[in-house]
């Protein structure tokens, strides 16, 4: 999943993960990546919060749209 934050802003999004671990951002995990703020996990999805700039998430399961 590939997310675009404008500059200057910053954006709260559910990931569809169980918790964290399960999330990837460039390859990286995500306690490593200074521009994530990772919150809490709940019905099956993460919330992180990011800073602007560009994004390629990797979960262990496919992401699905919120209805």
């Amino acid at each position: 999943m590939e997310l675009i934050i404008p500059a200057n802003t910053r954006a709260t999004v559910f990931l569809p993960a169980d918790n964290s671990n399960a999330i990837k951002e460039n390859g990286a995990s995500l306690d490593v990546v200074k521009s994530v703020t990772i919150g809490k996990s709940e019905n099956g999805y993460t919330i992180v919060e990011l800073g602007s700039g560009t994004y390629h998430f990797e979960m262990d399961k496919p992401a699905v749209a919120m209805k």
